[in-house]
């Protein structure tokens, strides 16, 4: 996979867990990707979550 491939699956990636955000309303929500560790940062409320790649995807994927 080249180095576009791989930038258009994690924009893919990004975009349904955007979607997913504002599905379900979610206010006050802080959505960060670091790509050296391969995670998204999602913070809320004061607490964070931090999702792998592989996860998104699968659960994207269901």
């Amino acid at each position: 996979m080249d180095s576009n491939e791989k930038e258009n699956q994690l924009k893919e990636l990004v975009g349904s867990v955007g979607y997913r955000l504002l599905k379900y309303h979610l206010r006050n929500v802080m959505l960060r990707i670091d790509t050296e560790r391969k995670i998204v940062i999602i913070t809320r409320d004061g607490k964070t979550h931090e999702i792998g790649f592989d996860e998104i995807e699968r659960v994207v994927n269901e």
